[in-house]
């Protein structure tokens, strides 16, 4: 008997719901048409009923309206390979991202090495190159009434390499005083015999003279003394050692004593020179400073 209710019951279920089923055959008033496709039948549910044991009462289960949710089916048997994928991946990312942070630790600490390499190179260039320095003599008169002045420039390689001259220039001026700006240095009166310098305390000289001065010899030493005229003496020198080129600046003014009457010196004896006394000081418009060219 409980066998029998239960089919009665899934057929009843399995009832199409949506209407009467249409005869197949038009009638005669009807045209003829393409058969109409049917409606797909709606998913079918199982329910499962059960006659209790006094015969009267009747209890049937029915499936759950509703598919389970997302995270019960994630978790589920089926859903294992899933999560076992997943799992393999984020351990792949973990150790990927492990992987690169010991890339940039390894490449910082290469950076820090090649820094600490130049730095020693540095010192080393600068303990081992050539070191010009520079020192200028005081200033003569050459010739009896009118005359031209002139200096010369002693260059010491005090460095321990060889010091390559490549460009300099140099400039020799009386002026009136409180001229400015003043002519540019010109590389024609400023000249060494020797292009290299090797490390030696002896010097090398380079000598710089002017144009005639604008007065004679007598009037020039009185304009000199009463701070009339000025003399300047400027330039500068461009020398490589060890592949780095350096540049030298030197700027310098004539100084004479106040207390003197007359700039100009009696004649040396055997000679044609006129001393003019006084010492040469650095100029503050002029650079006196040495620094590297295009550093890198």
């Amino acid at each position: 008997m409980r066998r029998v209710l239960t089919i009665g019951v899934l057929l009843a279920v399995g009832l199409p719901i949506y209407g009467k089923q249409e005869s197949g055959k038009p009638s005669s008033n009807q045209k003829e048409s393409k058969p109409a496709q049917p409606p797909p039948s709606p998913p079918t549910r199982v329910v499962t009923c059960v006659i209790k044991q006094d015969g009267t009462t009747i209890e049937c289960e029915y499936p759950e309206a509703n598919p389970p949710s997302y995270l019960r089916r994630l978790f589920s048997a089926e859903g294992l390979p899933n999560l076992l994928l997943v799992g393999v991946g984020l351990g792949g990312i973990g150790v990927a991202v492990g992987t690169l942070k010991k890339i940039g630790t390894q490449t910082d600490a290469m950076k820090n090495q090649v820094v600490l390499m130049r730095e020693q190179m540095d010192v080393m260039i600068q303990r081992e190159r050539g070191r010009l320095s520079l020192d200028v003599q005081p200033v003569t008169v050459v010739g009896d009434k009118f005359g031209r002045l002139i200096s010369c420039v002693e260059l010491t390689n005090s460095g321990h390499s060889n010091a390559y001259i490549l460009f300099s220039a140099a400039k020799l001026v009386v002026v009136p005083s409180g001229q400015w700006p003043l002519p540019d240095p010109d590389p024609d009166q400023f000249s060494t015999w020797s292009k290299t310098i090797e490390p030696s305390e002896t010097p090398l000289y380079a000598p710089v003279d002017t144009e005639d001065i604008p007065a004679s010899v007598e009037s020039f030493g009185q304009e000199m003394a009463n701070g009339t005229l000025s003399i300047y003496f400027y330039g500068f020198i461009e020398y490589e050692t060890l592949g780095i080129k350096w540049r030298r600046d030197f700027g310098y003014v004539w100084k004479t004593d106040e207390s003197s009457g007359d700039a100009i010196f009696p004649r040396r004896r055997n000679t044609e020179e006129i001393c003019v006394a006084g010492w040469w000081e650095q100029d503050l418009r002029h650079k006196n400073t040495e620094y590297e060219i295009n550093p890198n």
